[in-house]
């Protein structure tokens, strides 16, 4: 018999109202502004806090996470807490670099809907080529990687194709 969970084991912590892509299903209503972002301090509270009541790990977001500043050091604080940091991007700006610091992640994943044109059903800007990029720097830092896919009648007919392609990639 299983008892009661003191604490959720997982918390989605939207950490920014940033993102440059402006995807219209969007619950963020994210843009170019910050208002509503907590500042680093606060942001470190709310984690310790978490990981006081026992979460076991936290996905952070947004908007888009990798516009905000400080997340490299706001995932390290989490894991100085005992938290597992997990991130959700939608890619575009990782880079090789950025990759390596993803090591401090759990896991992350990178919004994608479809291979080829069916990237951006979506997602405005989203561009495939950039994503699988990504992916490839990823995966060559060792950083556990993941698909997180919206799913609509527009890319239906497509998930086949994107699940082989995250087979062939060796995705989660």
């Amino acid at each position: 018999k299983i008892g009661d969970l003191s604490a959720p084991v997982e918390v989605h912590f939207a950490c920014t109202n940033q993102c440059s892509m402006g995807c219209g299903h969007c619950y963020m209503d994210s843009g170019d502004g910050v208002s509503g972002d907590l500042d680093t301090n606060v942001f470190k509270q709310a984690l310790s806090s978490l990981a006081e009541m026992g979460v076991f790990h936290v996905a952070l977001g947004g908007g888009e996470a990798l516009e905000r500043h400080d997340l490299f050091e706001l995932a390290q604080h989490a894991r100085t807490c005992g938290l597992v940091p997990n991130l959700t991007t939608n890619g575009h700006l990782v880079t090789p670099d950025i990759a390596r610091k993803m090591t401090v992640f759990g896991q992350v994943n990178l919004s994608l809907d479809g291979v080829g044109e069916g990237a951006g059903v979506f997602r405005d800007g989203a561009d495939f080529h950039r994503v699988d990029q990504a992916f490839d720097y990823l995966l060559e830092a060792g950083v556990s990687s993941g698909i997180n896919c919206v799913v609509g009648r527009e890319n239906y007919d497509g998930l086949p194709a994107l699940f082989a392609y995250a087979a062939a990639k060796g995705l989660k």
